[in-house]
This record gives C-alpha cells, structure tokens and sequence, in this order.
C-alpha cells in the first residue's frame, strides 16, 4: 500500500517505483488530479456539515433545511470522487527495494544464493501431477467438469497428505510460539485490500459474491475483531486460497490451493524468515510457508 502522503510529496520517487515494476506511470499523475478533486469536494462537505450542526444548535430551521438539501445534492458527488480515486490509488504498486534489479520478466531474475544442489537422477523423473494421477489421488479432469479449469480432487492418500502436511506444520510452529488461526474464506474488500492484496483492474483475480461486498480470500486476511487481539502476539493462519491465475500445471498455481501463512504483527524485524519452504513428498504436492510483515489499515 503506498503512502498517500508519499505521493503528493514526492511523486517522482512512486513513478520510478511504478517504471520499474513494469507498471503505467500515468497512474500517478492520474491519482494526484482525483485526490486533488476529492480533497476539494470533502472540503466542500465538511463545510456544509458544520454549518448544518451550528444551525441545528441555533434551531434555525429554514438555514438547515437549505444547507441539507444542498447536502443531499455534494455527498452523492463525494462518494464517486472517492470512488475514482481509490479505482486508480489502488492500482499503484508499491515501489521495490533499491537492490532489486529492474528487469522485464522472470528470465531476467537474478539469482541471489543457493542452499544444497538439485538431486540428480539416473532416470527420467515423473512431475507431481503424472504421479498423482498414476497413484490415483490426485485428479484434473473431474475438477474441471465440476468448477472449472485449474481445479482439481484429492482422493485417499492425497487428501490425507494435504490435512498431514498443514497439521504438521501447525505443530511445529505452536511449539514455536505462534498461535493457529483459521480465518474466513470470505473478506470485506477493505480488508483485502488493506492488507495488501490490492486489486489491479482486471489482474485483481479474485472470486466475488454477486452483489455482496465479498470476495474469497486470496490469504488470511484480518478479521477487524482480532486486530487488537492479536496484534502483540505471532500467528500462523490456515489459508483457502482462490485466485484465478492462468499458468502452467502446478499445484502451485491453481484456483484452489491451502496455505500456511507466518505473520507477525509486533516484532520489527523477524527472529527467522521463511520464504519458502517446499516439502514435496512422492513429489505429489507442496506446502508453502510465508513469513509476511503486514501493515493494517484501519
């Protein structure tokens, strides 16, 4: 989530952000012409507002009757200049970090260190969706007659792998000090996006309920009542994730996948990060474990 206060300070420092990450740099002139136009309308309002409680105060009706119908006609106008500029605020990427090389896509990547060396085979070995379908626990195809493309059924050992896999790792993290959470599959779309999870346009890929201010989860998002909860303590959530990527075949990239998320909400830097740690037993599946440092907007 950028800084609003960033972008109209130093806009010049978010559109390099923005180019570098292979983003619109328009964007920005875009936002601070609607903030600007926002701000001018609530102006406008708070205004009316306070005229409308010192008239209240002084019982003079005639003036707060004006001052109210002049209300119903400017908030109307206010929530659509808030609506347009928050449609292009949101779409702004946060800017990445100085020692990240600028490139165009991820054949440009660099790559920064590497732990043990790849395991050699003296044969040609089979990817985890040939050994699902050939040990009969993991079928596409059924999943994709009942929801669609990239979806997909875990049958016996596979579905008894998934639960193992998350369990073991709710074990191991409880005994470091982290509390099990499992949180709604639906959100609010303020939580998803002041969480971090901003919708960019049509690449926002996330399932909404049809008129309903829901949409499914693409992680844990926080629920408003845990927010002080849990703030002072770390947690480790359980995710049902629903993103729409289109991809090659992985069980990492598919519409439906669990999660265990590590977050801490207290400590400024953390005691150990995971980035990812992938466990994939008969190369059948993955567990994935993030360690995510997430600024809650109220």
């Amino acid at each position: 989530m950028i800084d609003i206060e960033l972008l109209r300070g130093d806009p010049e420092k978010v559109k390099k952000g923005v180019a570098d990450k292979q983003f619109d740099v328009s964007l920005i002139d875009k936002a601070l012409q609607l903030d600007k136009k926002r701000r001018e309308r609530l102006q406008e309002v708070e205004n009316l507002r306070a005229n409308r409680n010192k008239f209240a105060k002084e019982k003079n009706i005639e003036e707060g009757k004006r001052v109210k119908a002049e209300l119903q006609k400017l908030e109307p106008h206010l929530e659509e200049a808030e609506k347009s500029f928050n449609e292009v605020f949101n779409q702004i990427p946060n800017s990445p970090l100085p020692q990240v090389p600028v490139g165009k896509s991820d054949k440009e990547n660099v790559e920064v260190r590497r732990w043990g060396e790849p395991r050699k085979f003296d044969f040609e070995p089979k990817d985890h969706l040939q050994l699902g379908k050939n040990l009969g626990i993991l079928d596409f195809e059924t999943g994709a007659k009942v929801a669609g493309s990239q979806f997909y059924f875990w049958y016996g050992d596979g579905a008894l792998l998934e639960l193992s896999l998350i369990q073991f790792a709710f074990e191991i993290l409880s005994k470091e000090g982290f509390v099990p959470v499992i949180t709604p599959d639906l959100a609010k779309a303020r939580y998803y996006m002041g969480t971090g999870y901003l919708p960019r346009g049509k690449e926002a890929q996330t399932y909404e309920i049809k008129n309903e201010d829901l949409g499914l989860t693409q992680g844990s998002h926080w629920p408003e009542n845990m927010q002080t909860k849990l703030l002072q303590k770390i947690s480790s959530r359980l995710s049902t994730s629903a993103t729409h990527i289109a991809s090659g075949k992985k069980l990492a990239h598919t519409e439906n996948t669990q999660k265990v998320f590590i977050e801490s909400t207290s400590l400024p830097k953390p005691r150990c990060l995971f980035i990812v740690s992938q466990k994939s037993p008969r190369q059948c599946t993955s567990i994935y474990w993030r360690w995510r440092k997430k600024f809650i907007r109220s």
